[in-house]
């Protein structure tokens, strides 16, 4: 069995938890024999969802009754054990959840994660964002943590793709440690042959994509995130949403700057001397820039795939 732990006090998108859908989904297809759920109780709330259609990013679903999702062992967390937490701006909160350990949910975790145990074997423990407390609680109970995450592309060109991951998510994965691994024991020993970067585009592509027009009209593309992403949060280096645009100004004082607005974000305030994008896809959206600057998001894997921006 797998205990899928939530993250707690963090609705930045819309008046329920940020994962309630992950939720939602395991409940759908998975059994109440093969997962149990570690969550605070604004998790099952009464949202008006239930046998509601989802459509996530390619991935599409019908979620569970209140009848079915209760036949799910839940493992509560108190919000008391970090009560500190809960008196913070939202923002402020998610940066200390995700970056610190904090006594308190570490030792509520620990508690739930040892009933569980006692209950029933746990293979590992599932999570969708990086939580320091729980890598600690989960430690101390000799368990692995496995991260889930949507993957960088897609629909409606792409196929829908997710990873999981031993280390974390967004700011924080073991990629590019396991993809030098993958390399050195495999590719450069010609025990895997790589596929040409053609092939993993067709792969991937489910509709043929527009040609790219003899020569960009933008000499810089900036496709924002939102503004509560974990990247732009905890792990830009220093790096702004503001700060992209003023180093593309400076690097190109004469020249025009195209910014794509995350389709999350609503209205944002942009600097006048820019450009909004209005283009149907992310890929429309690169091949008008000669090259694009980021913090981390899925638009460089397609610059990547394409050979066509830096």
């Amino acid at each position: 069995m797998f205990l899928s732990f939530f993250l707690p006090l963090i609705a930045r998108f819309q008046n329920q938890p940020d994962y309630l859908w992950v939720l939602l989904k395991q409940a759908a297809s998975l059994s109440p024999q093969s997962v149990a759920f570690i969550a605070d109780e604004t998790y099952f709330k009464d949202y008006g969802l239930w046998r509601q259609s989802y459509h996530m990013s390619g991935i599409d679903f019908k979620s569970p009754s209140r009848q079915a999702l209760s036949r799910f062992k839940v493992y509560p967390l108190s919000l008391e054990n970090f009560s500190d937490l809960c008196r913070l701006p939202l923002l402020e909160a998610f940066y200390r959840l995700i970056t610190e350990i904090h006594p308190g949910l570490v030792q509520a975790l620990e508690k739930q994660i040892r009933q569980a145990q006692k209950d029933r074997p746990i293979r590992a423990l599932l999570s969708w964002v990086n939580v320091p407390s729980l890598s600690a609680a989960a430690q101390a109970c000799g368990l692995p943590v496995l991260y889930n995450e949507l993957g960088p592309l897609r629909p409606f060109n792409y196929r829908p793709t997710v990873y999981f991951d031993f280390q974390g998510v967004n700011g924080d994965t073991s990629t590019e440690k396991e993809a030098r691994l993958f390399y050195a024991e495999f590719a450069a020993q010609s025990r895997v042959p790589l596929l040409p970067l053609e092939q993993i585009r067709n792969l991937l592509l489910i509709r043929p994509v527009p040609m790219p027009p003899p020569s960009p009209a933008y000499a810089v593309g900036i496709p924002l995130q939102y503004a509560g992403d974990s990247n732009v949060i905890a792990f830009h280096r220093g790096m702004t949403l503001d700060g992209l645009i003023r180093r593309a100004r400076q690097d190109f004082p004469s020249r025009k700057i195209l910014v794509r607005k995350h389709p999350a974000a609503g209205e944002v305030s942009l600097d006048p001397s820019v450009e909004v994008d209005r283009s149907q896809s992310a890929y429309e959206f690169l091949i008008r820039c000669e090259r694009v600057y980021t913090l981390n998001s899925s638009v460089a894997f397609e610059c990547l795939l394409f050979e066509n921006a830096s």
